[in-house]
């Protein structure tokens, strides 16, 4: 154990360049885009199936949001995670659009600290307004 120890510490310390990260880089980012992706519901609140038509679409823009840096709500009442707020994607079924096209909606929601606290409610509110008006910015530049 302390060769491998002492090897990997000789090598390391020989080298003028730093490791190649990239590898391991692409695998984190893989997984980033995974679990945004996986954190989809529909207004049933489960996943979407497989053959959804506004899956790939919701994909895409949960995809688009994560490069961009937003962090997504867990949008589902019951999952653990749901405190924390974010931007909620919620595909919608033509049967539940009032115009019968479908689609998907997003929107901002603070973490549940500061929507709970009543004394602060013109801050939840003025939050609430500003990241979703800078969520629709960003909507146009990147979808």
């Amino acid at each position: 154990m302390h060769q491998i120890r002492r090897g990997f510490a000789a090598d390391t310390s020989q080298s003028d360049e730093p490791p190649d990260l990239a590898p391991l880089r692409a695998l984190a980012e893989r997984e980033e885009l995974a679990d945004a992706t996986g954190q989809l519901i529909d207004s049933y609140g489960r996943p979407p199936r497989d053959g959804d038509p506004l899956r790939p679409l919701a994909s895409d823009i949960a995809r688009a949001l994560t490069e961009a840096g937003f962090t997504l709500h867990h949008c589902a009442k019951h999952h653990r995670l749901y405190r924390l707020g974010g931007v909620c994607l919620l595909p919608v079924a033509p049967g539940h659009d009032p115009d019968g096209r479908g689609g998907v909606v997003v929107s901002w929601t603070t973490h549940n600290l500061l929507s709970f606290d009543w004394d602060r409610w013109l801050a939840y509110h003025g939050t609430q307004d500003v990241m979703n008006g800078a969520l629709s910015e960003v909507l146009r530049l990147i979808v």
